[in-house]
């Protein structure tokens, strides 16, 4: 946004404001989910997403602007978040982990706000490691996972998710 810097260190989220030389920090992060391992801002510039490393990593969802929280999720990711990225609307939200197995979480905000987000999908097993994640479609998903042989195509079905390699 104008004039405005985001970026993180340790586990805080930082908000540069260049017009008046100050910042702004969201300190959400407990001290028990390690520093941030990834990082997402919302394609419209109003939100970040953290996410954490460590024994009991969390996804936090905060104002860009002000460094205020919104949501946070626990409990759901073992080891860490490896990728976080915001689909085209902003109000859904995936994350991949840092296990052996690459789990794939994926959040929803039926506002748009994300003072109502929760976790509505989740896939155990990608069967590859992760380089890259995002969100392909017009509204949430497809998302597209890029790894070292190609892509893959994550849809939603229920609560789980379903993979499909992808042809290049």
């Amino acid at each position: 946004r104008s004039g405005h810097v985001v970026f993180v260190s340790g586990n805080l989220g930082v908000v540069y404001d260049s017009s008046t030389k100050t910042q702004h920090f969201y300190t959400g992060h407990s001290r028990n989910a390690g520093n941030i391992s990834a990082f997402a801002i919302s394609p419209d510039g109003a939100l970040c997403a953290t996410g954490t490393m460590g024994r009991e990593p969390e996804v936090h969802v905060w104002d860009a602007l002000t460094g205020t929280g919104i949501a946070q999720f626990e409990g759901i990711h073992a080891v860490g978040i490896a990728y976080l990225a915001f689909s085209a609307s902003t109000s859904v939200l995936a994350a991949i982990g840092h296990d052996d197995n690459h789990f794939v979480s994926v959040y929803e905000s039926y506002s748009g706000t994300w003072s109502d987000g929760r976790c509505v999908a989740t896939e155990d097993s990608v069967g590859v490691k992760p380089c890259s994640l995002a969100f392909v479609g017009a509204e949430s998903l497809p998302l597209l996972l890029g790894h070292a042989e190609g892509g893959m195509f994550i849809r939603r079905q229920g609560a789980t998710l379903q993979l499909r390699r992808a042809k290049f």
